[in-house]
């Protein structure tokens, strides 16, 4: 006798990609709560892995390449369950491995990919006030960094994604209710 769960297709994950300030950790757990859904954040995660309290004492005793390593690992686990929001930091889907393991779980219809757009100036809003949270990426403070991070990741942003969602200033209810109606 056959399982009528198993020939069911997988439930969709959403993926929310995008730079840091975009809104991903915000807005995930809403989302997720709103689709009756789990929330992963995915930095909190691999911060887990290792003994450091924050993401910027991890970098600066591991460096970023044990970081990325980490990261890769958590990426290809989380692509392949159900049913979950994923927040994505900001680096994640340029390692080499996560982008093919996207492309991997949207192919087979297990992924959907939510690039959150913003602009350089609602992110730099964001996130003054919060440069010491993550490292730098590029030697220059977070907020001086914008534009140079913008310009390398979102061509790959963009490449990945199913779904370009403008991110703009407003209450976290409102963003996700246009994202809800944007996902139909």
């Amino acid at each position: 006798m056959s399982d009528p769960a198993a020939s069911q297709p997988p439930a969709v994950n959403l993926a929310l990609i995008g730079a840091r300030g975009a809104g991903k950790s915000s807005i995930g757990p809403a989302l997720a709560d709103r689709l009756n859904m789990d929330f992963i954040e995915t930095d909190e995660r691999v911060l887990a892995m290792f003994q450091e309290q924050t993401v910027q004492e991890a970098w600066r005793i591991h460096g970023e390449a044990a970081w990325r390593k980490v990261e890769l690992e958590v990426a290809l686990g989380l692509v392949q369950g159900e049913s979950q929001v994923i927040a994505m930091g900001g680096g994640m889907p340029i390692i080499p491995g996560v982008g093919e393991a996207i492309r991997s779980a949207q192919e087979a219809g297990r992924l959907v990919v939510i690039y959150l757009e913003a602009t350089e100036q609602l992110l730099a809003q964001r996130l003054a006030g919060r440069e010491g949270d993550r490292p730098s990426l590029t030697g220059q403070g977070v907020i001086q960094e914008i534009e140079h991070v913008l310009a390398d990741r979102d061509p790959v942003y963009l490449a990945l994604c199913d779904m370009v969602f403008k991110a703009v200033e407003e209450p976290t209810d409102a963003t996700v209710d246009r994202l809800v109606s944007a996902l139909g």
